[in-house]
């Protein structure tokens, strides 16, 4: 799977927006090897959209990414499970922050955690207190995607008013199988996000945590830059691209 940004291809990258639906996103990673590209994405956000990031990391995940690296990239504090202090818990600290919040990766043990309600660190405690828009983007092992708990996990948090986007096909570094379950590429991510922004504002469901909706100009970072006049693709029910590593 391609360079670019965060494991994408440059035709990724033409598909990037303009800009973001929020100015305060959070990213709550799991423990897939996913979580290896979160510099990446967070380099990429910081340095050309108008957003404060935060991260939160499973303690799988703090062992595939730099929690210092990420505090550096987006000027404020990475927080990991079980490395709290401070009055007032992270989980609640970041659920206030941020505007939409995005999990990636979602492996498929914090996604059936997810699906259940239970809240047994910090990223799912997150989840469970977050009132706003809601990404979920799963990374799944092969052979996973089409187990019927698998399935039933991920309906349910669609029912549950997650925005799940659909799988994607990617190479498993473990074993080189192309297959569903791999992390979608950070625009694929991003048009999700929109997504679920735009439901939000929508229904009403979660969108007392967005800001009023800025012009595009205001978010895009880099100059010189010509805004696509292509058709946004549409996510489909089995994506043929976008996949990352998993």
């Amino acid at each position: 799977m391609g360079g670019g940004v965060g494991g994408t291809s440059e035709r990724a990258v033409a598909r990037l927006p303009r800009a973001l639906p929020v100015r305060r996103l959070v990213i709550a990673s799991g423990g897939g090897i996913g979580a290896a590209l979160m510099p990446a994405w967070a380099a990429w956000l910081c340095t050309n959209y108008e957003v404060e990031l935060r991260f939160a990391l499973t303690r799988s995940a703090a062992r595939l990414v730099s929690p210092r690296a990420l505090a550096a990239i987006c000027g404020a504090r990475t927080y990991v499970d079980g490395d709290d202090s401070g009055p007032v818990p992270a989980h609640l600290r970041l659920a206030r922050f941020g505007e939409a919040l995005i999990v990636a990766p979602a492996t498929a043990n914090l996604i059936g955690k997810l699906a259940a309600g239970v809240a047994d660190d910090l990223v799912s405690t997150v989840v469970l207190c977050f009132e706003g828009p809601t990404v979920v983007i799963p990374s799944l092992p092969p052979g996973a995607s089409g187990k019927p708990a698998v399935l039933r996990n991920v309906q349910q948090l669609r029912a549950d008013g997650y925005h799940v986007p659909a799988l994607a096909r990617g190479r498993s570094l473990a074993t080189g199988e192309d297959g569903l379950g791999a992390m979608l590429d950070l625009p694929a991510a991003l048009a999700a996000l929109e997504t679920a922004c735009a439901r939000a504002r929508l229904t009403g469901v979660g969108a007392h945590k967005l800001e009023p909706r800025r012009r595009p100009t205001e978010g895009l970072r880099r100059k010189g830059r010509q805004r696509s006049r292509k058709p946004r693709r549409r996510l489909r029910t089995e994506s043929t691209g976008g996949g990352s590593y998993r």
